[in-house]
């Protein structure tokens, strides 16, 4: 099986600037410690404006290759389809979100995903309402698919709602390069936009906003599309894989334990570093600000569901929150050896 290029794409153009910095810094100090035999795989920075010095710096002692982009048209989440446009030198792309760490080699996945295959993971939750759903695959002439997913921001359960239509996770997918992906992943990014009001509503759904109190400003999730443009791929017979849990490890798996922390080679941190607001505050190497997202989701998600109970954060939520502890050296370590001396240089 080939390698893949390795491709993340971090926003230095804009007010979320410093938050990418401190997650490109942190991504690049995992990939450089723990990447095992898969440093041998192409790393590229497919950056939206110029890098920081710091970023540059830490870039060429991992040896990744980086280029500038402009925004994508089609808005934030359609920045990380920039990451397509790199110079390929292997025969696939494996394009990862920036707020990643990498802690243990990603060689296997060169023989778990076949060359011609996309893999992704599937989606812990609803991404917009079930209504939607049917109107982005009447628009797009599609016919929608029959399966559901859970929704595990009700239940940590493998129960399947029959309202979810099925999503998948776009913080890790694997492709081959040339693959008609990207250009289905932006038209049918495009069709969702022009459906009226499509923002507001996907917000109001997400956050549980009532008609009279929507939120101000709302970008469309990348995530409706790529769930289309696969499910149109997988209907012309395009091999598709679903990627192991160990390889986007994200909340759902420290509430479950399964994999644990120590079994994961991506965890995928999401909203983590974006606490504070100076660089020196977001690069502070401790794992609070993932733990207080536990608490808030917990909080705000389940104990207002009629199916939670409160035993539940005995079972589920006080051991999610031990675990992370265990994410504090790790970030320690990967401050101080690789971090600060760029920062400080």
């Amino acid at each position: 099986m080939s390698a893949f290029d390795v491709v993340i794409v971090p926003d230095f153009s804009g007010t979320a600037r410093v938050t990418f910095e401190a997650r490109t810094l942190y991504f690049l100090a995992s990939w450089l410690e723990y990447a095992g035999a898969s440093r041998r795989w192409p790393l590229h920075l497919a950056c939206i404006g110029e890098p920081p010095s710091a970023v540059r710096r830490l870039a060429e002692r991992a040896s990744a290759i980086i280029s500038v982009h402009p925004r994508a048209a089609l808005g934030v989440y359609a920045n990380k389809l920039r990451g397509f446009e790199i110079a390929p030198r292997t025969p696939r792309i494996l394009l990862l979100d920036v707020d990643i760490l990498v802690l243990s080699d990603l060689s296997e996945l060169a023989a778990i995903i076949p060359d011609d295959a996309i893999s992704a993971g599937p989606s812990h939750s609803a991404i917009m309402a079930p209504e939607m759903w049917s109107e982005l695959y009447a628009r797009l002439g599609l016919t929608p698919p029959r399966d559901r997913i859970p929704d595990f921001h009700h239940t940590l359960d493998m129960a399947v709602d029959p309202s979810l239509f099925p999503s998948f996770n776009s913080g890790v997918v694997a492709a081959p390069h040339g693959s008609p992906l990207v250009q289905l992943w932006q038209d049918h990014l495009a069709v969702l936009q022009a459906i009226p009001d499509s923002a507001q509503r996907i917000g109001q759904f997400r956050e549980g906003l009532s008609a009279q109190n929507p939120p101000p400003a709302l970008s469309i999730t990348d995530e409706p599309p790529f769930a289309t443009a696969i499910h149109l791929l997988r209907e012309r017979g395009q091999p598709f894989v679903p990627l192991p849990d160990r390889y986007n490890g994200r909340w759902r798996h420290l509430y479950r334990r399964s994999p644990s922390l120590d079994q994961l080679a991506v965890f995928h941190m999401t909203t983590s570093f974006a606490y504070g607001k100076t660089l020196a505050e977001k690069l502070r190497p401790t794992a609070w600000g993932y733990q207080k997202k536990l608490l808030r989701r917990y909080g705000r998600r389940w104990l207002q569901h009629s199916g939670s109970r409160v035993h539940d954060a005995v079972g589920y939520l006080l051991p999610a929150s031990l675990e992370l502890l265990r994410l504090r050296p790790i970030l320690q370590k990967l401050y101080a050896t690789h971090i600060a001396p760029v920062v400080g240089a």
